[in-house]
């Protein structure tokens, strides 16, 4: 069997990994998302979760994509359906990429979390993706500094990317 790797353009939530199969299973196709439920204390925090959610579509952050998502407010529960993006997370040396696109961004609307797990480098397409998509909102630039620097200090050296 022969599986073909696509992106193709759902609609709805804009571009999904979707697998289509070909040859003895060509009747199919897998698409991969993946459904994260913050649940919060206070309804108030998970109205500003999913304002900034909605806010986040408006923006974009250079060489760092953020992957198609749906969100939605359930009383004190927020709901994404993210597009999976399948790859690895990056290292030390691909970090100064997120410091220029990310923390030197301009406005005070942002990503908010730079740890390095939070940032997946695409198989195949080697396209840099923002996961974590509910760590972001508005910081002032010398707070977003601080805070990448804290969190540079934590990236390990990846000597064997794929």
């Amino acid at each position: 069997m022969f599986i073909l790797h696509t992106h193709k353009i759902n609609q709805e939530i804009g571009s999904i990994l979707i697998y289509r199969s070909v040859g003895s299973d060509s009747n199919r196709s897998t698409r991969f998302t993946l459904h994260k439920s913050i649940t919060y204390d206070w309804q108030p925090h998970a109205i500003t979760c999913h304002k900034n959610l909605n806010e986040l579509k408006k923006h974009t952050f250079g060489r760092v994509l953020i992957p198609s998502f749906i969100v939605s407010l359930e009383g004190k529960t927020v709901h994404i359906e993210m597009e999976y993006i399948k790859g690895s997370h990056l290292g030390s040396h691909e970090m100064n990429m997120i410091y220029e696109d990310c923390v030197l961004k301009e406005g005070d609307f942002t990503i908010t979390n730079y740890t390095h797990i939070n940032f997946i480098r695409e198989v195949d397409t080697n396209k840099i993706y923002y996961v974590d998509l509910e760590d972001v909102g508005k910081m002032e630039l010398e707070e977003r500094k601080k805070i990448f620097k804290n969190s540079y200090r934590n990236t390990p050296d990846l000597k064997f990317p794929y």
